[in-house]
């Protein structure tokens, strides 16, 4: 390890990423750029459309300070999830996604092999376990490469910074890390490493289980999911962490008759699916309820009935086995038993039609819609264009009866009246309490609202006014 700038290695930096470097460092304190977008940049910025890394700041405790750099008109903070922040910057060709972390400039490391110890922003980049992670560059392009990885940019290759025979044994959660570095940059892992993570590769039952969940999330949400996700399965180490998404893998090859690839379905849908740890969750196992609930009838038709609700209750065994946040994992359980729901749309439903379905699927039918975007893998345009025009029609027609249902009443004005002379019920409070036992009764979804009042005199006719009256609120 050589904990000093390389002088003679230089990064060119688009004049914008380096001013706002300066421009924060000048704020908060020195910043430094990590991850794939310094591959990017010592590769001299080849055309892409998007490329990731992580903004070090020196000093940063909390949130960037967006007025650091208002003249940037390029530039916009987003939200990435809780306590999460990322700057993205549009430039000519590329648009560059940063998240933000701070580090202590007085923190000290002594790195276990050498013995060297080293300050600052080197602390921060010693500690990573896989050696492109251990690369920076500052405003100036100057880089930091405190293990040589030069090579293994240029090469596009992954290794691990400490001998790979020895630290899957000493510090097994290295194993999630190089899967994380795979999905980040696409890279490929050196033979001797992967060799070493099939060897060992039990030794992942040894981690915590909140850095199983940690790690698999952060894979999740990575530009290459699909060749992380292969590496884990290759090493066997997927079989040991999901062993409900590794019986994907050859499942159509065990059936008499033809049906899709499971475990291809399952990879493209979650490459696909919006990157949020909900929708990336419910794409990897949103399936996992097929292998067990495939049937073929008399005319040699492929069913996988109630997968959905099945691949739901394994998943609440996954979410206990990876310690996951509670109100996520109640989330992806009710996406993945509900994932049918929203693809049964046509647009020939009736608003009534649409509010039994809010109603159904409600606090998550936007969860819903947002994994409905990703879960086709059809190749045929006019079929994709017609999957997601329906999706944003439905999403249109949402809008609109949550917007009509704020503003209008659920029964028509006037209906007391209607009520008095169509079923000679008396005037006084007998008519309000039949108008809101018939509010609860739309509100139950038995009886539809925004009707003629013809429709309300029928249905207090035909189950008469004592039954309506003895309707008692949801809940009660």
């Amino acid at each position: 390890m050589v904990a000093q700038d390389l002088s003679n290695r230089t990064a060119i930096l688009p004049a914008s990423l380096s001013d706002v470097l300066r421009q924060i460092g000048e704020v908060h304190g020195e910043a430094h750029l990590t991850g794939p977008v310094v591959s990017w940049l010592l590769a001299d910025c080849p055309e892409a459309s998007t490329v990731h890394g992580t903004m070090l700041v020196s000093g940063l405790d909390g949130e960037l300070d967006e007025g650091v750099f208002p003249e940037f008109t390029f530039t916009e903070m987003l939200d990435a999830g809780p306590d999460s922040r990322r700057l993205v910057l549009a430039m000519k060709d590329t648009t560059v996604e940063l998240g933000i972390r701070g580090y202590d400039p007085t923190d000290s490391y002594t790195h276990e092999s050498s013995g060297e110890t080293v300050q600052g922003v080197w602390a921060d980049l010693v500690k990573n376990h896989t050696t492109i992670e251990t690369v920076a560059v500052d405003a100036n392009g100057a880089v930091l490469d405190p293990f040589d990885a030069s090579e293994d940019i240029t090469d596009r290759r992954i290794r691990t910074v400490e001998s790979a025979r020895s630290v899957f044994r000493t510090n097994p959660e290295v194993l999630l890390d190089v899967a994380v570095a795979v999905g980040s940059y696409g890279y490929a892992v050196d033979n001797e490493t992967t060799r070493m993570a099939s060897r060992d590769g039990a030794n992942i039952l040894s981690v915590e289980r909140e850095l199983w969940f940690q790690g698999i999330d952060r894979i999740l949400k990575t530009p290459y999911v699909d060749r992380s996700l292969d590496w884990l399965l290759d090493t066997g180490i997927l079989s040991f962490l999901l062993p409900e998404v590794v019986s994907l893998v050859g499942f159509h090859k065990s059936c008499e008759v033809h049906h899709k690839d499971c475990w291809d379905h399952t990879i493209k849908v979650t490459k696909k699916a919006s990157v949020d740890s909900c929708t990336r969750w419910t794409a990897l196992c949103h399936d996992i309820g097929k292998i067990w609930t495939r049937t073929v009838d008399r005319r040699g038709q492929v069913h996988f009935y109630r997968h959905e609700e099945f691949g739901s209750v394994l998943f609440e065994g996954i979410a206990a086995r990876f310690h996951f946040p509670k109100q996520l994992a109640e989330r992806v359980a009710a996406v993945i038993r509900l994932h049918g729901r929203v693809n049964l749309y046509e647009s020939d439903w009736t608003d009534s039609a649409v509010r039994r379905l809010i109603r159904d699927v409600e606090p998550y039918l936007e969860d819903l819609i947002r994994f409905s975007r990703a879960d086709f893998t059809s190749k045929r345009a006019h079929r994709v264009r017609e999957i997601l025009r329906q999706l944003d029609e439905l999403e249109a027609r949402v809008a609109d009866i949550r917007a009509q249902d704020l503003r209008q009443p659920p029964l028509p004005k006037g209906l007391g009246t209607v009520l008095m002379s169509t079923l000679d019920i008396p005037a006084g409070p007998i008519l309000g309490q039949i108008r809101k036992r018939l509010e609860i009764l739309c509100d139950a979804g038995e009886i539809e609202p925004f009707q003629d009042p013809d429709y309300y005199v029928s249905v207090v006719r035909d189950r008469g006014v004592e039954a309506i009256l003895s309707t008692e609120p949801k809940g009660s």
